[in-house]
């Protein structure tokens, strides 16, 4: 199999290369189908790919409560608006 360090850095060099590869082509998929970042690849490109913070998990979950907020408020005028109706 191998015969020695070069070729074992050989190996090593191109398995990196494929793992590049791979994560060029999951950008271009994540690009085209999906909003979030993937924090899967960092160690392959950590240049490309950033990790999110705290404060901007926090902030997504705070819009998803008002999101749902909204839609409550929205359910309860409906009822209350059949109440009416009835």
């Amino acid at each position: 199999m191998l015969k020695g360090k070069k070729d074992a850095n050989i190996m090593i060099d191109s398995i990196i290369f494929d793992m590049q590869q791979l994560a060029m082509q999951m950008e271009f998929i994540e690009f085209l189908y999906v909003p979030q970042r993937c924090n899967r690849w960092d160690s392959v490109r950590p240049y490309r790919w950033e990790r999110k913070t705290k404060r901007a998990e926090r902030e997504e979950r705070h819009e998803g409560r008002e999101i749902r907020d909204r839609e409550r408020e929205r359910e309860t005028a409906r009822k209350k608006e059949w109440e009416r109706e009835e």
